[in-house]
């Protein structure tokens, strides 16, 4: 369940994976490409989901989540409030949800080699 995309966006964010908030978000975001609706009823279904996977309970999952957005803040507050619609301490559900979105967007180095291969190949 190694997600390279997912690690890279979060270290960007200032988050290593000496936080278990970390592994959290990592692990949520594995849940939520699963089952989008799962985002929608976080502390029901995602927590319990993430502790159970941790083996703890759905209060720390909760906390170090929190724990993990907050140094992303105080770390990368511009990106983050770009990432979270320009909220710059964004609530956990708020920060997943733009988390998902810049996951889903095409990564713009990737287009733009992918764009500059086919233009030489042209030629």
């Amino acid at each position: 369940m190694v997600d390279l995309h997912v690690e890279n966006q979060l270290r960007a964010l200032g988050l290593m994976g000496n936080y278990q908030g970390y592994h959290c978000l990592i692990y949520s975001v594995h849940l939520i490409r699963q089952d989008p609706t799962c985002l929608d009823m976080a502390t029901k279904r995602l927590y319990p989901e993430v502790a159970r996977w941790l083996g703890t309970n759905p209060g720390a999952v909760d906390s170090a989540m929190r724990t993990a957005i907050s140094l992303c803040c105080t770390r990368c507050g511009a990106q983050v409030a770009a990432m979270c619609r320009g909220n710059p301490h964004p609530t956990v559900t708020e920060f997943l949800r733009g988390l998902m979105e810049q996951l889903i967007k095409p990564d713009r180095h990737t287009t733009e080699t992918a764009r500059e291969t086919h233009d030489v190949s042209q030629s």
